[in-house]
C-alpha cells in the first residue's frame, strides 16, 4: 500500500511540475516585444558552485506606461556583461510587460528545454499513475 501511494505521490508530483514547465514554455514563447530599458538594480541572488548569480531589475516604457520590471531568469554574475544604469534592448510579453529577458539570452534553448521537460514530465507522472492503478486493483 505504501509503494502506491509513493508512486501516485510521485506521480502526481511531476504532472504538477509538466504543466508548470509548459507554463513557463508559454511565458518564453510570449517574450516578443522589445523595449529599450534602463539597468536599475542587479539584485545578487546567491552563491553558489559557479560563483554569484544575479536578477536584473529595469525600467522601461511599453504602451506609453513605465514599468520597473524583473528578469525573468537569475543570471550567473560572471555571464552578465551589464552594470546598473546600462541602457539595452529587452524582450517582454504584452500580457505581463513587468517581467522580461535580456534578447542575448538564448530564448529558443530555454523554450525547448521547458518543452522537454515538461513533456518528460509528464509521461513519466501518467506512468507512475497507471502503475499505482494496476497495483492496487491486483492487490
Amino acid at each position: 500500500m505504501v509503494t502506491i501511494a509513493v508512486f501516485v505521490l510521485i506521480g502526481g508530483y511531476l504532472l504538477f511540475n509538466a504543466f508548470s514547465c509548459f507554463s513557463k514554455y508559454k511565458r518564453y514563447a510570449g517574450m516578443n516585444r522589445i523595449c529599450e530599458a534602463t539597468i536599475t538594480e542587479l539584485k545578487l541572488f546567491g552563491e553558489g558552485r559557479m560563483g554569484a548569480a544575479v536578477i536584473p531589475k529595469a525600467s522601461y516604457t511599453y504602451n506609453n506606461m513605465a514599468y520597473s520590471g524583473t528578469h525573468y531568469l537569475t543570471i550567473p554574475a560572471f555571464d552578465l556583461n551589464i552594470k546598473e544604469g546600462s541602457v539595452l534592448k529587452v524582450l517582454i510579453d504584452p500580457s505581463r510587460p513587468e517581467i522580461f529577458i535580456l534578447p542575448s539570452l538564448d530564448i529558443d534553448r530555454y523554450k525547448r528545454n521547458s518543452r522537454n521537460l515538461a513533456l518528460s514530465s509528464l509521461v513519466t507522472g501518467i506512468i507512475l499513475i497507471v502503475v499505482a492503478v494496476l497495483l492496487y486493483k491486483n492487490r
